[in-house]
């Protein structure tokens, strides 16, 4: 069954079209097209080093939370581009609010790929309002999904339908990223809508909470990019009560960890996912560190690219973690084979080494501090990163 992302919620409408930002030919404009009475929110990069279209993001939500659209280049950062990026961010919003009869700071804009140069305006200004009518009147010939991409080698879609009291709700996601993807975000764009009603002032939290334990839980390279954003929109309804809230927080953090994880797979030059469980952590802050400092090291991901089952190099991030850990309390396994309880075990290291040939792998730490877990993704660092970044201007 094919999965649809933004196009999965009725009160949506996306689509994409290629103007010419990319040599490759291939899409590089999209757009999301709002009903009535929608609100957006957004979680963006912690980089001081900030984008056009962060910044003018989070003017717009301070303005007004009501979102009539969404407008997305790929193949052009509009990072680094002093005020002429800035006028040219705001023009891309201007075009939407122009065409679609609204106020400016109801739409949102956002921006992916080479960092330092400015965008072809030319081709942005002819591009929006035409890929606007084809959104409204048609079926455009690209997904919404397609023109976000950079060096993603595939899409990047997710789904969750739920019930509440008999009634059913929808939530349709995509993301892209492959490089640059580290914790607090990175060169990551997210797009999630669904009909679930929210209040508006909770819905800032929703996405916070959902993002530091998904996007947040991620990493690929260790860099944390200018651009990074993820956006929610919803119908808003003040009245919703705090366990039907808790009812859809469940269903986001499903369908945000999916695509964390799908960003991880499709990580640039990698092998193998890596799924990092850390339990019996003292606290969330505590798990999320330890997770964090051992996806993010380079000697654990090339040691996971090569399949050696090499648990020093993981017992050794656990310990520059900042985190008051004991080693002598510390439990690893590696595809469900425990290496190492506070002390080296004999394990059969050829049964393990096999086991790391497999495309998702296990990486268990057991800390015996508390009671509190999470699963963090990375995947390995392989010969095909380096081409990749190498190749890759700025």
């Amino acid at each position: 069954m094919k999965v649809r992302g933004i196009e999965f919620v009725d009160l949506f409408r996306s689509g994409g079209s290629s103007i010419g930002l990319k040599d490759s030919g291939k899409p590089d404009l999209g757009i999301i097209l709002c009903e009535d009475n929608i609100i957006g929110t957004g979680v963006f990069t912690t980089n001081k080093v900030r984008a056009a279209p962060v910044k003018i993001c989070e003017e717009h939500l301070k303005i007004n939370s009501k979102i009539k659209a969404v407008v997305v280049n790929s193949g052009n950062a509009n990072a680094c581009t002093g005020d002429e990026g800035y006028q040219n961010a705001i023009r891309m919003c201007s075009l939407v609010a122009d065409k679609l009869k609204c106020n400016i700071n109801e739409v949102l804009v956002c921006s992916t790929g080479i960092i330092g140069e400015q965008l072809d305006m030319l081709k942005i200004e002819k591009g929006i309002p035409d890929l606007i009518e084809v959104i409204k009147t048609s079926s455009p010939l690209e997904s919404f999904t397609n023109a976000i991409l950079t060096t993603d080698l595939v899409i990047k879609v997710s789904e969750s339908e739920f019930s509440i009291k008999d009634k059913k709700y929808k939530i349709g996601g995509c993301t892209k990223g492959s490089g640059m993807i580290h914790p607090n975000m990175a060169t990551m764009l997210g797009f999630i809508v669904t009909d679930f009603h929210l209040p508006k002032n909770e819905i800032n939290k929703i996405l916070k909470w959902c993002v530091d334990r998904s996007f947040n839980c991620l990493s690929v390279d260790g860099d944390t990019s200018t651009n990074d954003s993820v956006i929610l929109l919803s119908p808003e309804n003040n009245e919703i009560s705090a366990n039907d809230i808790a009812i859809f927080k469940e269903h986001l953090l499903v369908v945000c960890k999916d695509l964390a994880k799908q960003i991880a797979i499709d990580g640039e030059g990698a092998k193998h996912l890596i799924k990092i469980n850390v339990r019996g952590a003292l606290n969330f802050a505590e798990a999320k560190n330890v997770a964090n400092s051992v996806g993010k090291s380079p000697l654990v991901k090339t040691a996971f690219a090569g399949e050696d089952p090499n648990w020093g190099r993981i017992l050794c991030a656990i310990g520059y973690s900042g985190e008051n850990i004991d080693e002598s309390k510390i439990s690893i396994s590696l595809e469900g084979v425990e290496v190492y309880n506070g002390k080296p075990l004999d394990f059969d290291y050829d049964l393990v080494t096999k086991k790391l040939q497999n495309k998702e792998i296990d990486l268990s730490i057991y800390l015996n501090n508390g009671q509190e877990s999470i699963e963090f993704y990375t995947c390995d660092l392989t010969h095909g990163y380096i081409e990749i970044n190498a190749d890759y201007h700025t």
